[in-house]
């Protein structure tokens, strides 16, 4: 299955500790889905790729975003943490 290569370019979230977060995000209607990749995955992989395309196809809203020192969001992965999501997208 060819997955497209197309992508919304990334938007940057700017955090009060200073981090910059990267963030794709399809406008579309109804609730928002939000993809939460797996450790060390990024959103250029291939299922979130395949579900950006589909989002647009059928509408969709979808947001997605890159951890702290994965993908487009800089950082050393050795400072790489699990907790809890503060800072929200509108």
């Amino acid at each position: 299955m060819d997955i497209p290569s197309v992508q919304e370019p990334a938007e940057w979230l700017d955090t009060p500790r200073g981090d910059r977060i990267a963030y794709r995000r399809v406008r579309g209607e109804g609730a928002t889905l939000l993809w939460l990749g797996g450790f060390l995955s990024d959103m250029t992989g291939s299922k979130v790729t395949r579900l950006m395309a589909e989002a647009r196809m059928r509408g969709w809203d979808l947001l997605c975003f890159d951890y702290f020192a994965h993908g487009e969001t800089g950082g050393n992965i050795a400072e790489a943490r699990v907790g809890p999501l503060r800072y929200l997208i509108n």
